[in-house]
């Protein structure tokens, strides 16, 4: 065992990594200050600005990563909630609404029961609601029709090839099968291969939409509540 406060002691590579590890993981046990981020930030020449606003986005939670939904081993639905810092008023919903015709390049249709307003389009939805201390935004989208379709198609199709194959004694029935196998597999294949990208598009565009609902309630003080979330010594 080498000694600890030997400061000139040289490590081999296998224990600096260890050492380095061992610390990052004890330092994201126990969190970091506000002001430590800051000073960080500022050794490295990023803008108080920036950091602030960083920081409010980590407080409401738009820098989580959105919920996934998982069938057959792939993504159906992505559901995200964000815990503004403010409260969203019209003329903010009206930017943001527009964001949102951009961002999912659809027109969508805007509503407004009671205190709640709300974008759709198809099984997509982005609502802004109220809470005890200021608006939530949650988003949610699925395609769990995107995967069962195309699995249903699929097996009737290589049902009905292994139908024809199995009467192998006309030839014209052998071609047919196999066609409808190529078919069905690709219809099986079809959303294990769409999903995953639709879902990573989906998951940032709704990271860009918390980013922007967030930018559009400022803290409505100081001391605003999201930023009190964060360990702040």
């Amino acid at each position: 065992m080498w000694r600890i406060m030997d400061a000139e002691r040289r490590l081999n590579d296998d224990d600096v990594a260890l050492v380095l590890r061992r610390a990052g993981e004890m330092t994201a046990e126990q969190g970091m200050t506000i002001s430590q981020i800051e000073e960080i930030a500022r050794d490295v020449g990023l803008s108080s600005d920036a950091v602030r606003q960083a920081l409010v986005e980590a407080a409401s939670g738009a820098l989580r990563p959105a919920t996934l939904e998982r069938s057959l081993g792939v993504t159906t639905g992505l559901r995200k909630d964000v815990m503004l810092p403010g409260v969203l008023d019209d003329a903010g919903w009206d930017v943001l609404a527009s964001m949102l015709r951009s961002t999912f390049n659809a027109p969508g249709k805007e509503s407004r029961t009671g205190v709640v307003r709300e974008w759709r389009n198809g099984r997509l939805r982005i609502a802004v609601e109220p809470i005890a201390d200021g608006h939530r935004l949650r988003m949610s989208t699925d395609k769990e029709g995107a995967l069962r379709a195309p699995l249903l198609l699929g097996s009737t199709l290589l049902g009905e090839a292994v139908l024809c194959l199995a009467l192998a004694s006309d030839p014209k029935l052998v071609a047919i099968g196999g066609v409808l196998a190529v078919m069905g597999s690709l219809a099986v294949a079809w959303p294990f291969v769409s999903l995953p990208k639709w879902a990573n598009t989906r998951a940032t565009q709704f990271d860009a939409v918390a980013r922007e609902a967030t930018a559009l309630t400022p803290p409505r003080g100081p001391a605003d509540p999201p930023l009190s979330l964060l360990r702040d010594g």
